[in-house]
């Protein structure tokens, strides 16, 4: 039996998104039009790619991919949600009742979430995994012929999946751009409103103790997931514990797992809220308390690099980001300037000795490893921060590439940091002065570039 036109109508409905979520011209709706266009055309020329390959091919009901229904509901609440945002913005000049503002951000937050939760299983129903797996074990008697064509519909059906990350994140940068207004319009907050009112999905940001954060699925919370790599090779590292706990200081996990061989990792679903995740594994130095936000209808990506124990006075600086997804950055880039020298060191001098530091690895597809050594700490100001060497159209992308850095010194840990969203193509993370580990944290695109 050939596999069925499913997506069809899903790309037909998709696109009604783009009338519902935002129309030309309004640009305070937090989203435009043209990025709802762009992604909702390259979702179309996916799937009549996809459908293209299928067409040849005989497979079996168990893959079809029904998301017609999905996308509808979705439809819907970007409608709703484009409603709401413009009953908050029109209300702020005469918002005085804080019950009022409180009722309205947090319908606006309940929509947002419900969207994001269609999402999430609008991906779960257009995932590759389930063709990878036919694929791999040989379930069905494919021709030789055929062979490349069933791993080029997997491929695609996995970018179909990017893109819906697109569109996940255009959601979440109108409900963010709703509550930045709303904190700039209101300087002063109506009597009985608070900031978590204006945001609503920061409440009870830590789960109490006493309630178990697992749950059923995604209508009920998030999930995080991960890829290991060791920091210099870029090889996954199998087999290392991984534990999730409620609170930074707790030496009590409520779930514990380990990598896979391919570095990979997974929590179950659990309550929206913010947690804690230790890994380790013996011959790397320990990562404690890398916070992880997990929001309704979501996965959270932490991808991470591990460090083999360095000479007493190396210091090591590693940078990891997202797997693929739209909205992103393929490949970002390292760079330290370092006292007395003009030119930073990049990708331009990997895998060589450059004044006292190296570029172990330079990644230029997804996730990292991407690492520094300083192994002659030199006096002076070193300057370390990351960009966005690929997606320069799009200076949102660098703040929503999930970028995690990690600052080694010895065999110790002594710095974790992020790249919030903003906009920019480079951001500074941190400075050296004389040995002492400074947080910047600003987009900066005056620093100099290769």
């Amino acid at each position: 039996m050939k596999l069925r036109n499913v997506f069809a109508p899903a790309a037909l409905v998709l696109s009604l998104i783009v009338v519902a979520g935002c129309t030309k011209d309004e640009k305070n709706d937090g989203v435009s039009n043209a990025k709802y266009n762009e992604l909702v055309e390259k979702y179309n020329k996916q799937v009549k790619d996809y459908n293209t390959l299928v067409s040849q091919n005989h497979t079996s009901d168990d893959l079809l991919v029904e998301t017609s229904k999905l996308v509808a509901d979705l439809d819907d609440k970007a409608l709703a949600v484009r409603k709401q945002t413009r009953k908050v913005r029109v209300n702020l000049g005469t918002y005085r009742d804080g019950a009022s503002l409180k009722a309205d951000m947090k319908e606006l937050d309940r929509l947002i979430q419900d969207a994001l939760t269609i999402v999430a299983k609008l991906e779960r129903q257009t995932s590759k995994k389930n063709i990878d797996q036919v694929v791999s074990n040989s379930e069905l008697v494919i021709k030789d012929e055929h062979r490349e064509n069933y791993k080029n519909i997997a491929l695609l059906a996995g970018q179909a999946v990017g893109t819906l990350s697109g569109i996940r994140d255009l959601f979440l940068s109108q409900y963010n751009d709703v509550v930045d207004t709303v904190n700039a319009r209101l300087r002063d907050l109506p009597a009985g409103v608070e900031p978590t009112d204006i945001d609503p999905s920061r409440e009870g940001d830590l789960i109490p103790e006493d309630v178990n954060p697992i749950v059923r699925n995604y209508d009920d919370g998030g999930r995080v997931t991960g890829i290991a790599r060791n920091s210099v090779s870029g090889s996954p590292v199998s087999n290392a514990f991984v534990g999730f706990k409620k609170r930074r200081e707790s030496t009590d996990y409520f779930y514990e797992t380990t990598t896979n061989s391919q570095g990979q990792y997974e929590s179950p679903y659990l309550l929206p809220g913010t947690y804690y995740v230790d890994i380790r594994r013996d011959g790397y130095i320990n990562v404690q308390n890398q916070a992880v936000r997990v929001n309704r209808g979501q996965e959270s990506r932490e991808n991470l690099s591990l460090s083999e124990p360095l000479e007493d006075g190396v210091y090591r600086v590693t940078l990891s980001w997202t797997s693929q997804k739209a909205n992103a950055v393929r490949d970002v880039d390292s760079y330290l300037q370092i006292p007395g020298v003009s030119e930073p060191l990049s990708f331009q001098n990997k895998q060589r000795a450059y004044h006292g530091a190296y570029l172990d690895r330079d990644d230029t597809d997804w996730i990292g490893p991407e690492t520094i050594t300083i192994n002659d700490m030199k006096q002076g100001t070193y300057i370390y921060y990351v960009n966005n060497y690929d997606a320069r159209n799009n200076k949102q992308a660098l703040g929503n590439s999930d970028i995690r850095v990690k600052l080694y010194e010895g065999d110790r840990l002594l710095k974790s940091f992020t790249v919030p969203q903003g906009s920019g193509l480079s951001y500074e993370i941190f400075r050296i002065e004389n040995g002492e580990v400074k947080l910047t944290g600003t987009f900066n695109d005056r620093l100099k570039m290769h």
